[in-house]
């Protein structure tokens, strides 16, 4: 659970949505105050650079952008180094096309500059595709069943999408920088830069929602000497009380059949579940210590079927 959610007590599907209501205001509110030509304010010059800018909207453009940042690592928290990736990539391949179209006609330097940086944006969604499919095989050795759910192939279609659209939109950018009409501004060039910023908006939501989604269930969030580290779950559990090795047991709900996990000591003949709210490893029973919600049972994360042990162990024989 997010800050969000424990300053007002949401549920986590309530915070979800509230935080990507509130990235998405942030970003028209970012979005809105740098299209604006003439900016909002006064105007100030810094001296040492020859820079101008704006003393509402500039202000305005840059807080506005933090925060929707903000609000997306809440809302993808359990993926956002592949978030980090997805910033990076966007940030390379916006300097390296406003380079290439401003600064061509300055000399070589600056176009092999724009290529490089084009390139670098390349290799960061490379290594991201590498961090999400290896996630994916490791899920799909220990979980076999799971492999058909957890395909990942519009989701990878999506990121050289997401660099072409990135690409259109500086391009669009440049051109409005420069007062020209290029060959495919279509005498529309501020337009398209605002259709296609809320374009890759969506597509960045996307590109973050789909693994946050498909993996959530197996990530569990834990802290090590106050060091928050992002671990997948697998048969080497530690026990929640004596932390000794536990027993992987799994079910099937007697609902739907999703599998369901929980977690055996030996040793404190106890169960350990997931928090169904904010999947931390917890004794089944209790009220779980990150988010405050009583887990009377197991929890179906498809179907909301909630049970003791007895009910989801009759059920798989």
């Amino acid at each position: 659970m997010g800050v969000i959610g424990k300053q007002l007590n949401l549920d986590r599907k309530t915070e979800e949505i509230i935080l990507v209501a509130l990235s998405a205001c942030f970003f028209l509110i970012s979005l809105i105050a740098g299209y604006k030509e003439n900016g909002i304010g006064g105007d100030l010059v810094i001296p040492m650079i020859g820079m101008e800018i704006h003393l509402i909207s500039t202000p305005m453009w840059i807080i506005g952008g933090l925060l929707c940042i903000m609000c997306l690592q809440q809302r993808y928290h359990s993926i956002w180094t592949n978030g980090i990736w997805l910033l990076a990539a966007y940030f390379l391949t916006a300097m390296g096309t406003i380079l290439f179209f401003v600064m061509y006609d300055f000399g070589y330097w600056w176009y092999l500059t724009a290529v490089v940086l084009l390139l670098l944006a390349l290799s960061m969604l490379y290594w991201m595709i590498l961090e999400v499919y290896t996630l994916r095989s490791r899920i799909v050795d220990a979980y076999p069943e799971e492999e058909e759910r957890m395909e990942m192939g519009e989701w990878a279609l999506l990121l050289p999408a997401f660099i072409l659209i990135t690409i259109i939109s500086y391009y669009y950018y440049s051109k409005w920088f420069l007062n020209e009409e290029g060959w495919f501004t279509f005498g529309m060039a501020t337009n398209g830069y605002l259709i296609t910023q809320i374009i890759i908006f969506g597509i960045v939501n996307y590109i973050m929602y789909r693994p946050h989604e498909v993996f959530k269930k197996y990530i569990q969030e834990t802290e090590y000497d106050r060091v928050e580290t992002t671990n997948l779950l697998d048969k080497k559990n530690q026990c929640v009380k004596c932390n000794n090795i536990a027993e992987e047991r799994r079910y099937d709900c007697p609902e739907c059949g999703e599998m369901e996990r929980s977690v055996f000591c030996n040793i404190c003949e106890i169960h350990s579940i997931s928090c169904y709210n904010c999947s931390n490893l917890i004794l089944l029973g209790e009220r779980c210590t990150e988010c405050d919600v009583e887990n009377e049972g197991i929890t179906c994360i498809r179907c909301s079927f909630k049970g003791g042990i007895r009910e989801w162990a009759v059920n798989n024989g």
